[in-house]
């Protein structure tokens, strides 16, 4: 049976409200999202991926501003939404950009 995108609309009630993407299960709308304030880590894990991790690096306060500005609205349409700090410290960013 194939999936209508007003239909999946209606399983997830108002607070996912789902656009036409062109991709089937992709919502207009993501669950989560993932944030790197900063570079910086200090744990060193040996699967890292990340090469630039020693670095001092913050998120720039224009680009803080604007993920905010987005993640507000989707928190708003989803009580369930979640942002997820990625790294090792990202209170090493500064409260400043924790609170862009």
């Amino acid at each position: 049976m194939r999936e209508t995108v007003a239909g999946r609309a209606q399983q997830l009630g108002p607070a996912r409200k789902l656009a036409w993407t062109g991709m089937r299960g992709i919502s207009a709308v993501p669950s989560y999202v993932v944030l790197q304030a900063n570079t910086l880590c200090n744990l060193a894990c040996t699967y890292c991926y990340f090469p630039e991790r020693a670095l001092h690096q913050p998120m720039p306060q224009a680009v803080a501003g604007a993920a905010a500005e987005t993640v507000n609205r989707w928190a708003v349409s989803d009580p369930d939404f979640a942002v997820v700090w990625h790294g090792g410290e990202p209170l090493a960013a500064g409260r400043p950009a924790l609170t862009a």
